[in-house]
């Protein structure tokens, strides 16, 4: 998933502090999880908007939109005011971002009811990580 990650930011010609994983791929990325099906990647507006002049934009109600990049790939607006943390070169959200999230898909009528179990593990994971202070590299920028 690294070198994914940094292919990617090799593509898209970004710092790599303006690519940041989310979702699953950021569990994985801080342990919570062994493994994702896809990348959750959020980017600044203009390469979002750069993306979707080639690619299509999917809009589903109650869930952000989103830009399918490349095969296991979706694109999503960064918002430039959550924190960030980097883990072996690779940005991602940082832990209490992480339980935001993923307490907002819990709140989602739309999301997988399968998949409402392994959030509410990753949701008390990410906690504990949260409660052991700041082992991430966190960088304003």
């Amino acid at each position: 998933m690294i070198a994914q990650y940094k292919a990617l930011v090799r593509e898209l010609g970004e710092n790599a502090h303006n690519v940041v994983l989310s979702a699953g791929a950021a569990a994985v990325m801080m342990g919570v999880r062994d493994e994702t099906n896809d990348l959750d990647v959020d980017v600044l507006p203009g390469v979002f908007k750069w993306a979707a002049t080639t690619k299509s934009i999917i809009e589903e109600e109650g869930f952000s939109p989103r830009v399918v990049y490349a095969e296991h790939i979706d694109l999503h607006m960064l918002d430039e005011d959550r924190g960030k943390v980097c883990i072996e070169g690779v940005w991602t959200y940082s832990p209490r971002e992480l339980i935001n999230q993923r307490r907002e898909m819990v709140k989602n009528p739309k999301r997988n009811p399968d998949k409402l179990p392994q959030d509410h593990i990753e949701i008390a994971l990410l906690e504990g990580i949260a409660r052991m202070g700041n082992k991430f590299t966190a960088k304003a920028v």
